[in-house]
């Protein structure tokens, strides 16, 4: 048995398994992110919410294999004109996944009410060219 860091989704009932440390959970966080509150998209409802340090839980799991994600880091530019911050969206996804699977969720998420760091609320859903996606730092 092998502890798992997870989230609860702020939306619905489901929990959003966050990816396994590298060691146990006494010796490191599994918050991977550096702030202390990210934008987290929940793979069940396709909802995002801000979620912070505090918020992560530990549950059992049976073996690792069961419970394997990739967190993706998806870039959107800020909504206002001349702003050059980005909304920044992280995504938990299966193993195996590819960054393009992280970016063309984009399409289908509802962003509005998301802030850039400059404090810009986002309206609607871009489709934009210069979306990015990538691994976390």
């Amino acid at each position: 048995m092998i502890l798992i860091p997870f989230l609860p989704c702020k939306k619905c009932p489901n929990r959003i398994q966050l990816p396994i440390p590298a060691v146990e959970p006494a010796n490191q966080s599994a918050w991977p992110w550096g702030s202390t509150s990210v934008y987290l998209l929940c793979p069940s409802c396709s909802q995002i919410n801000l979620y912070w340090f505090e918020d992560c839980q530990w549950s059992n799991a049976e073996s690792q294999s069961e419970v394997q994600t990739a967190m993706r880091q998806i870039d959107i530019p800020c909504s206002k004109k001349n702003c050059p911050e980005m909304l920044h969206v992280f995504a938990a996804l299966p193993v195996p996944s590819h960054l393009d699977d992280a970016a063309n969720l984009v399409e289908s998420i509802d962003l509005n009410g998301l802030t850039c760091k400059r404090g810009h609320r986002n309206y609607g859903c871009p489709k934009h060219p210069a979306i990015r996606c990538a691994n976390p730092k």
